[in-house]
């Protein structure tokens, strides 16, 4: 059982972390909690490519100057295989992984370690692939085995913390970022037409525009109930829903200043239904409409998803076959691929 004090430390830190917008964050809030609990002469926040390909040192905090030549005495650091063979882990805890003696005897441990003070070191692993990235943890002493645990109750957090913030700076083939800041009540300060335009396409039965559609509204609720219990029960996951027109990605960020909660909102496209001389020719409707059938949707369940009467889908499935030159739903789904 860990006491009340580390809970309250566990849980304080998970907050800060998925309040988190970008690397420098998450890189300040992780390394400064870990000096706070564990009284370290050393951490970092460091991202190694598989076989040494790539290094940085998005953090680093030493209370002893490295040596000059450090460089020189990493080749036989014990965690290095583990890292070049890209098994996946969660914690590297190297007295409880290595022997002290084998240790003893590396370039790693006498040209860095002693002289650095560091008698153990124990990494939280936040990314495995495709490089890792990870909190390192370097003290004169042993972890212990209470604290050990401590560290693996974090762990899935940094996890899910280091998605968010990686997503958030580099979104890869996703749409701009869209940022919405909610009240303390959860209603949207302010919903501009992109952001209406986004809202309606993934929710098409959302007309309260001074709210938040249902769903979405629940996700947060949700979200922050978990963030309110110490500690939190389980990683905070984006919310995710897909429809014709992409997949639409949201991520919390509560406790802002002034008690505001901001969500970012990022959509990646659905892929374009191929370079075909008809494609050109089909309405954005009716294009919508298409991949709903490809995803086996009869013409009933397209207009509640898209909010209209079943007739009007009838006619829009009538114009696609007709543009397709086909003669039913299953040929105008293959024409597609």
């Amino acid at each position: 059982m860990f006491t009340q004090p580390k809970i309250h430390w566990l849980s304080q830190t998970v907050r800060e972390l998925y309040a988190a917008r970008n690397i420098s964050d998450f890189t300040r809030v992780s390394m400064g909690a870990v000096d706070r609990q564990f009284h370290l002469l050393a951490s970092a926040c460091e991202e190694v490519g598989r076989r040494a390909s790539s290094y940085v040192a998005h953090g680093l905090r030493c209370s002893v100057k490295p040596p000059d030549d450090y460089a020189v005495h990493h080749h036989d650091n014990p965690f290095s295989p583990i890292v070049a063979d890209g098994r996946r882990c969660e914690i590297l805890h190297l007295r409880r992984q290595f022997s002290s003696a084998v240790w003893a005897r590396t370039d790693h441990f006498n040209g860095i370690a002693r002289p650095m003070g560091w008698n153990d070191q124990l990494m939280m692993v936040a990314q495995n692939a495709p490089t890792l990235v990870a909190v390192g943890m370097y003290r004169d002493r042993a972890f212990t085995g209470r604290e050990h645990g401590l560290a693996r109750l974090l762990q899935p957090h940094l996890v899910a913390a280091w998605c968010r913030v990686r997503e958030t700076e580099h979104p890869g083939g996703s749409t701009e970022l869209m940022p919405l800041s909610l009240s303390p009540t959860l209603r949207p300060l302010w919903l501009s037409a992109p952001h209406r335009q986004v809202l309606q396409a993934y929710f098409p039965r959302w007309r309260e525009t001074n709210a938040l559609p249902e769903l979405l509204r629940a996700w947060v609720d949700q979200s922050l109930a978990s963030l309110r219990q110490e500690p939190p029960p389980h990683p905070l996951h984006a919310f995710s829903v897909e429809s014709a027109r992409g997949r639409l990605l949201v991520r919390c960020f509560p406790d802002r200043p002034g008690g505001l909660v901001v969500l970012i909102l990022v959509e990646t496209a659905a892929k374009p239904l191929g370079g075909r001389p008809w494609a050109g020719s089909l309405t954005s409707r009716e294009r919508e409409i298409l991949r709903w059938i490809a995803d086996g949707k009869r013409d009933g369940e397209i207009a509640v998803i898209l909010g209209l009467a079943p007739k009007t889908v009838g006619k829009h499935v009538e114009h696609v076959l007709r543009k397709l030159g086909v003669n039913n739903r299953t040929a105008a789904v293959a024409a597609s691929k």
